[in-house]
């Protein structure tokens, strides 16, 4: 019967267990010497692709005229990539509603090189990258903008949150927003942080010299956190306010949207590979990265095995049931002690405690309501489906076919 090597299992415990704690420590002087921002406000142009976010659109645009900064230092340019809905109309209509907004179109060619075409238009020294279907609260750019007075810091992104919630599969993903919010702070503390999603402010600059988006990665944002990484500068990053975005709504969208990640993911690991356990990148090469590849290897592996596993117990109960076998309740309490104690479930209960400390903790860090239900269901079986997308991404990656969108 297929099943997991004891020695296997100890190896993912203990990798589990080292991660968690490392992160823990890092959480734990992060509360003890937490750094304060002092800053000016600095003129700033929003950078934002549109593409058939006609019912968004408006609302993304709101957020930054509400937000909590200077209007006279904001700028907006609209790329309207191609769509196909109204969104066009939507952004014409907001250009004359408002000063110091500028909408340009163009034929569908991608998000990466939509931002590229706005960030050659702009001329102050930072841009903002706002994704058109994404809200901003009104304190983030406050809270953001002072963090470019580091001279070492390229690039600030903040956390992010779906703003549709009345799916469960919208729910389950924001549980993993708020677990990754958590997850990003702390590895922002270490100056380690290598993604910088829907709402990024950058250095113009840094484009200027080491280069644009990528417009054939999948995952652009991903590849350039690492390239920033790369070039001896920071990624600064807002825990106390927030971006929020729109998530998949299916099971269907989800799956194309997490395997062009896990595709996109492979692909700078392998483009970075140079990174990885070298010292010259400090947290980022001898313990980030390795643990994000750890953790995809060990979580495929389980997926693996436990699928097989489950595969033949049907097959061997089948048979058994065929053979004249009916099932009987038969429990000695002293079996039951016994392996209670069997060092594999203590553990397990261990590892049980431990997820509900993180659950907790990533509640009172973010102040997001997350249900304990749907973190159970996001531990017992939303996880193992991303597992799954990764393991599907593998196989695209080593056959060198990118997935559709």
């Amino acid at each position: 019967m297929w099943q997991l090597p004891p020695y296997f299992v100890y190896i993912v415990f203990s990798v589990s267990f080292f991660i968690s704690f490392f992160f823990l420590i890092v959480y734990a002087k992060r509360k003890l010497w937490k750094k304060e921002f002092n800053g000016e406000f600095k003129e700033i142009t929003f950078i934002m692709p549109a593409y058939n976010c006609e019912k968004v659109l408006s609302e993304a645009v709101e957020s930054v005229k509400k937000a909590n900064y200077p209007q006279e230092k904001i700028s907006i340019i609209i790329i309207n990539d191609g769509s196909k809905d109204k969104t066009l109309q939507v952004a014409k209509e907001l250009e004359k509603k408002y000063e110091r907004i500028i909408v340009l179109d163009k034929k569908n060619s991608g998000k990466a090189d939509s931002v590229n075409y706005g960030i050659k238009r702009a001329t102050t020294e930072l841009v903002v990258l706002l994704d058109g279907d994404t809200i901003i609260k009104k304190d983030i750019l406050e809270k953001a903008i002072p963090m470019f007075s580091d001279e070492s810091t390229a690039a600030v992104t903040s956390r992010l949150k779906p703003i549709n919630r009345s799916r469960l599969i919208e729910n389950l993903q924001y549980v993993e927003y708020t677990l990754s919010g958590l997850h990003r702070m702390l590895i922002g503390e270490l100056n380690s942080l290598p993604d910088a999603p829907a709402f990024t402010i950058y250095r113009r600059e840094f484009f200027k010299r080491y280069g644009y988006f990528d417009t054939e990665n999948l995952t652009e944002d991903f590849e350039m956190g690492l390239r920033v990484q790369k070039n001896d500068y920071n990624v600064g990053y807002v825990a106390n306010s927030c971006a929020i975005t729109d998530v998949p709504d299916t099971i269907a969208k989800l799956f194309r949207q997490r395997l062009r990640w896990s595709y996109g993911n492979f692909y700078n690991y392998w483009k970075y590979k140079k990174m990885i356990f070298n010292r010259k990148y400090g947290d980022l090469g001898l313990f980030v990265m390795p643990a994000g590849l750890m953790s995809i290897f060990l979580m495929s592996i389980v997926l693996i095995f436990g699928f097989l596993s489950v595969i033949d117990w049907i097959i061997i109960h089948i048979r058994m049931i065929e053979a004249g076998w009916a099932p009987a309740i038969d429990i000695e309490i002293s079996h039951v002690i016994l392996y209670l104690f069997d060092l594999r479930i203590l553990l397990f209960i261990f590892a049980i405690c431990l997820a509900l400390f993180i659950f907790f903790l990533a509640k009172h860090e973010t102040g997001e309501d997350i249900k304990v239900w749907h973190y159970f269901v996001f531990v017992t079986v939303y996880l193992w489906f991303l597992a799954f997308a990764y393991l599907v991404s593998i196989g695209f990656f080593i056959l060198n076919k990118k997935p559709k969108w």
